[in-house]
């Protein structure tokens, strides 16, 4: 599966980090704490998911302002969260041509 994630890269703040992802999603204090020791995603979801990337940056959003250093990923691979907030308004757009286009027929 092609997946975005979020990683916590700063250990010193694990209470607060728990307490603000479990807002996000249903691991449990020992999961969330693991992921973040052992440099797993804290939260994942899938690429061509929309509702799963605007978790995924509301939850980074709230990280940061507490922050938390947070890193983003994409295929694996880091990235920042503007390419999440491209990837979201690019999916934006296609809706909206979706649901104004007519056929020629």
């Amino acid at each position: 599966m092609d997946k975005v994630g979020i990683k916590i890269t700063s250990f010193n703040e694990i209470p607060k980090c728990i307490k603000i992802i479990r807002k996000y999603c249903n691991l449990s204090i020992t999961e969330i704490r693991d992921a973040i020791l052992n440099s797993k995603y804290v939260m994942e979801g899938s690429y061509i998911n929309e509702d799963d990337i605007l978790l995924i940056i509301k939850l980074y959003n709230e990280l940061s302002e507490n922050k938390i250093r947070v890193e983003v990923f994409e295929h694996n691979r880091e990235t920042d969260i503007e390419f999440l907030n491209n990837l979201v308004e690019t999916y934006y757009n296609i809706r909206e041509c979706l649901e104004t286009w007519e056929p020629l027929i």
